[in-house]
């Protein structure tokens, strides 16, 4: 969806990423991914366990600029 939205030029403001998915990529797989496609885009990235800090999250990802979390811990 992200990639049509680009190629459309019509992107996202804002995507939101619970850190648990079902089987298949994580959150931050997601992200990076997402991120690839439009690095500009805003992430709001949600869970309720996400079993990680913060500073781990953006190490994983390589960034912290355009991530926001609603982390509960």
């Amino acid at each position: 969806m992200v990639q049509r939205s680009v190629q459309s030029q019509q992107p996202y403001d804002i995507a939101i990423v619970d850190f648990q998915m079902p089987p298949g990529w994580d959150g931050i797989e997601t992200i990076a991914k997402i991120w690839k496609t439009d690095p500009d885009l805003q992430i709001v990235l949600c869970s309720a366990h996400l079993g990680q800090s913060r500073e781990e999250v953006v190490q994983k990802l390589g960034r912290s600029e355009g991530l926001s979390s609603c982390l509960s811990r």
